[in-house]
C-alpha cells in the first residue's frame, strides 16, 4: 500500500511538472484568493486593534466649581464607585484638574487661550471616571445630569467615542465585504480554472489514458494522480502566498505603529503567534477545494 502510494505521488509530481505551465494560472489565482482572505483577517485585526485604543482613552472628566468641598465630591466619587456600570473613579485635587483639563483640550486652541486670559484657576476638584462598558457612559452622565449636582459641577467633558466607534466599525464592515466579495470571486474563478485545467491535462493524456486502461489499470490508479496533481498545486500556492504575505506585513507595520501610536501592536508579530489558527484552516480549505474541484472535473470528463 505504501509503495502504491508513493508512486502515485511520484506520477502526479512527474505530470505536474510537465504541465507546469498550465497550473500556473491556477497557482496565481489561488494566491490572490488567499492573499485577499489574509487582507480580510488584518482589516479584522486592526478594527479590534483600534477599538481596545479608543476604549482605553474614554473617560468621563467631571470638574467641580472651586467653592465645592471636598466632601462633597467623595460623596459623589462614592456613589459613583458603587454603581455596577463603573470600572473605576479616580481623584484629582484642583492644581492637577487644570493640567489634566488642558491634556484633554491640548488640540482647541480657543480653550487654552481662554484659560490663559483667567488669573486663577477656574476649575475646583475633579474626578475622572471609566466605565466598564461603552454603553454605560450613558447611565453614568445621566446620574451625573440630576438637579442635586448641578451646584457642584462645573463641567463634564465626554467626547463623542461611541459614534465614533460606530463609524469606525461601519468603515471596517465596508472594507471587509468589499475584501470578502474579491476574495470569494477569486474563489469561484480557482475552482473553474482548476476545473478547466484538469480538463485540458485529460485531454493531452488521453492517449496514455487509453493505454493505462488497456492494461487493465484501475479506474482509481487513473483518477489518484489528477487529484494529487491539483493538491500539489494548491500546496504550491499556499506556500508562496506565505512567502508574499509576511513582507507585506513588514511593509504594513510602520503604518501601523503610526496609527495606533498609543498602542504597543505588531501585526507581524500577531501573526506569528497564531499562525497555525489563521494558516492552518487556510491549508485545509485549499487541499479540500482542490479536491472537490478535480474530482468534479475528472467525474466529467474522464470516462473510466
Amino acid at each position: 500500500m505504501f509503495f502504491s502510494i508513493f508512486r502515485d505521488i511520484k506520477i502526479a509530481f512527474q505530470n505536474f511538472y510537465r504541465n507546469i505551465g498550465l497550473f500556473l494560472v491556477t497557482i496565481i489565482i489561488i494566491i490572490l484568493a488567499l492573499f485577499s482572505i489574509n487582507l480580510l483577517i488584518v482589516l479584522n485585526i486592526l478594527t479590534n486593534a483600534s477599538i481596545d485604543v479608543i476604549k482605553k482613552k474614554i473617560d468621563i472628566s467631571v470638574y467641580f466649581k472651586p467653592e465645592t468641598s471636598q466632601d462633597q465630591v467623595f460623596s459623589i466619587k462614592s456613589r459613583l464607585e458603587v454603581l455596577p456600570e463603573v470600572e473605576n473613579v479616580q481623584f484629582l485635587q484642583k492644581k492637577d484638574a487644570l493640567l489634566w483639563f488642558q491634556k484633554k483640550h491640548k488640540d482647541d486652541p480657543k480653550i487654552l487661550e481662554a484659560l490663559q486670559e483667567l488669573d486663577d484657576n477656574p476649575l475646583g476638584d475633579s474626578l475622572i471616571i471609566q466605565a466598564k462598558k461603552i454603553k454605560d457612559y450613558k447611565t453614568i452622565l445621566n446620574i451625573l445630569d440630576e438637579r442635586q449636582y448641578k451646584n457642584f459641577i462645573y463641567d463634564k467633558d465626554f467626547g463623542d467615542y461611541e459614534n465614533f466607534i460606530d463609524q469606525l466599525n461601519l468603515s471596517s464592515n465596508k472594507a471587509q465585504q468589499i475584501t470578502l466579495i474579491i476574495s470569494i470571486i477569486f474563489i469561484f474563478i480557482g475552482i473553474l480554472v482548476i476545473f478547466n485545467t484538469v480538463k485540458i491535462t485529460i485531454h493531452t493524456r488521453r492517449e496514455e489514458i487509453g493505454i493505462m486502461k488497456l492494461v487493465g489499470a484501475t479506474n482509481w490508479f487513473i483518477k489518484i494522480p489528477f487529484i494529487l496533481e491539483t493538491i500539489i498545486c494548491g500546496i504550491f500556492a499556499f506556500s508562496f502566498c506565505i512567502i508574499l504575505f509576511y513582507p507585506f506585513l513588514y511593509i504594513i507595520q510602520p503604518l501601523i505603529s503610526g496609527f495606533l501610536e498609543d498602542y504597543n501592536f505588531n501585526i507581524v508579530s500577531y501573526f506569528n503567534r497564531h499562525f497555525l489558527q489563521i494558516f492552518g484552516w487556510q491549508f485545509v480549505f485549499i487541499v479540500i477545494l482542490s479536491i472537490i474541484s478535480s474530482i468534479l472535473a475528472i467525474k466529467k470528463y474522464l470516462k473510466v
